[in-house]
């Protein structure tokens, strides 16, 4: 399964092949879409889509617009980032909330810290910062402040590693996520 930023999205089934185009506007899917279960989550310009393996479209849902951001399943909801540092979270039953993360952009996925808690790298003019959600209570907290330009973070374990323009970063999450080091390194994440 893979989608490109001119908005084409190819799915590949066993007996069949599908092509879906979503709504392109200044540019197409940017981020990378994944499989939740029996379902495939499409990232779109304007906010996700819901199908099917055989492809079948089972909602469309609105949001905000996006860009490089890639939709986080949990518990069979969706949360995704958009360019105003909006996080969506689109529920089972297809309900939208939304949350002011800061006045920033949200351009990699939320990473799942446990049952009940995001990670959230906002990207800022001259710096980024990294939150954690509470996605029962909608606490926000801020782990840490960042450089500017991140990186993708990547998790392994208890341990989140981000880089960017000034520093690999290494955050412990087993209970409340902190810092634990940092090593000066240039990285650029656009």
């Amino acid at each position: 399964f893979s989608c490109s930023s001119d908005n084409r999205c190819l799915h590949a089934f066993p007996n069949r092949s599908y092509s879906d185009l979503t709504e392109f506007l200044s540019w197409g899917v940017t981020g990378k879409a994944r499989q939740d279960g029996d379902s495939i989550i499409i990232p779109t310009r304007t906010g996700i889509d819901k199908l099917c393996l055989d492809g079948d479209l089972q909602f469309s849902q609105q949001l905000g617009l996006g860009w490089r951001n890639s939709p986080t399943a949990l518990n069979g909801e969706y949360w995704i980032g958009d360019e105003s540092g909006t996080l969506w979270h689109v529920s089972a039953n297809q309900s939208v909330n939304s949350y002011s993360i800061g006045e920033g952009k949200i351009r990699h996925q939320p990473l799942i810290i446990d049952d009940d808690n995001l990670l959230i790298h906002l990207q800022l003019p001259s710096e980024s910062e990294l939150k954690s959600l509470d996605t029962t209570t909608g606490e926000l907290t801020t782990v840490a402040k960042l450089g500017s330009s991140p990186a993708m973070p990547e998790i392994m374990n208890q341990y989140v590693i981000t880089a960017d323009a000034s520093y690999v970063s290494l955050i412990d999450c087993l209970e409340n996520c902190h810092m634990v080091n940092q090593v000066p390194f240039r990285s650029n994440g656009e």
